[in-house]
């Protein structure tokens, strides 16, 4: 769940604070590297089987669950990246990603954003066509690295947030902006949260260097790959 958080304040950063020319480049390298075996314990720990769907109309978003299981691990910055680097779902809309888990209880991720994917499963206040024009009014680059720094938990689904930095296309968001609207921010993070059927967090935090995780979970995602 640590992706979705993340993913869910980087866009409000992006869409909702609407800064312009962003452009494409490289992301922040955080010093986290991977191996296969890295990938293969993410994934028994995760224990969510994926499955390959074919595109329907009924499946806009290219994603649906099924099922519900038990799970409480922990995933080390190796784990969580490899993880986040093997999604297959084609509208994933972050690539080329790094997270690191401080031992002081932070954590950073960075990485490059495809805004249009995100726009095809995410809204806020407004519809998506509102938000495709801002992107092309404002001309933001369509992939745009990111860098983002902060501390969250979850507590039975209700999400505690506490960015300390957001950047998109090394733009650094003035705290003052973050801080006004981390209310809505956070709503929205659970509201994506609570529209995953069989979705309950029990817990989420980053203590001790890892993401430690307790939930109920759907046992199975079905996904529209690349």
């Amino acid at each position: 769940m640590i992706k979705v958080i993340i993913f869910l304040v980087l866009i409000f950063g992006l869409g909702y604070f609407g800064f312009r020319y962003l452009t494409s480049g490289s992301p922040r390298d955080l010093g986290i590297k991977y191996t296969e075996a890295d990938r293969v314990a993410a994934y028994t720990n995760n224990g969510v089987e994926g499955i390959a769907i074919t595109p329907s109309q009924d499946n806009q978003s290219g994603i649906k669950y099924e099922g519900q299981k038990e799970i409480k691990t922990s995933f080390s910055s190796a784990e969580i990246s490899a993880l986040n680097n093997s999604v297959k779902w084609v509208n994933y809309p972050v690539s080329n990603i790094q997270i690191k888990i401080n031992a002081d209880g932070t954590g950073e991720a960075s990485g490059v954003l495809n805004v249009r994917k995100i726009l095809s499963w995410i809204s806020f206040t407004h519809s998506i066509k509102e938000i495709e024009a801002k992107v092309d009014e404002y001309h933001i680059g369509f992939n745009p690295p990111f860098y983002l720094k902060g501390s969250v938990s979850v507590i039975n689904n209700k999400v505690t947030l506490i960015p300390q930095t957001i950047e998109v296309g090394r733009i650094t968001i003035p705290q003052n902006l973050v801080n006004e609207n981390i209310k809505p921010i956070t709503g929205f993070v659970e509201d994506r949260l609570n529209a995953i059927p069989n979705l309950h967090i029990r817990s989420l935090n980053l203590d001790g260097g890892k993401v430690n995780l307790d939930a109920t979970y759907p046992e199975k995602e079905f996904t529209v790959q690349n």
